[in-house]
């Protein structure tokens, strides 16, 4: 395991997750190595687990100890100066031939936001049920308006992947870990 992260509150989910990558080492004897802030990457770095075949998978650690911050929404993946889901597109774009990076893990502590936004359905409907049908066929359409206009959204975020933004969908995977109920109690 090697690591180059900061000390402190910020990292320790991250610490938690790559101490769990680490330990699955034990039991998981394709696992070259566990990389806690990997020089390799930019923005697909938190922890990236090195198989012997010579993929990878690259985990993003998002999360919280503060309720204020519980939820993770459309927002979280496409606000600020260079949004999340576009930079992780962008690096995947430029390391997936070199890097074969099988999956793109975004972990998080965060609640899925549960309402709807700007005519799309909440973000929670979105992870738990359409994006894993865009993941299975890249050209669903969605069950209402809210879902289409959800997926509209999506896909126009990452549409400067070209033919590759269903290569990308195809490596991307959401996941809660952890108690979000501490987050509430703190």
């Amino acid at each position: 395991m090697e690591y180059r992260s900061g000390i402190g509150t910020p990292y320790w989910y991250e610490w938690m997750i790559g101490l769990t990558k680490c330990l699955d080492m034990l039991i998981d004897s394709n696992i070259k190595s566990v990389v806690l802030q990997s020089y390799d990457y930019q923005s697909l770095d938190d922890v990236v687990i090195n198989y012997m075949d010579g993929t990878s998978v690259n985990v993003q650690v998002k999360h919280t100890d503060t309720y204020a911050d519980a939820n993770f929404t459309y927002g979280t993946l496409t606000n600020g100066e260079t949004p999340m889901l576009k930079s992780w597109a962008i690096e995947w774009q430029k390391n997936k031939d070199k890097a074969q990076i099988k999956e793109i893990r975004i972990v998080t502590n965060k609640k899925w936001g549960p309402n709807k936004h700007s005519g799309r359905c909440s973000f929670k409907t979105f992870v738990e049920k359409v994006f894993p049908e865009i993941k299975k066929e890249y050209s669903y359409c969605g069950n209402d308006e809210s879902e289409k206009s959800a997926i509209e959204w999506f896909k126009k975020t990452i549409s400067f992947l070209g033919d590759d933004a269903r290569y990308f969908v195809s490596t991307l995977s959401f996941e809660q870990s952890g108690d979000s109920q501490s987050i509430e109690e703190r």
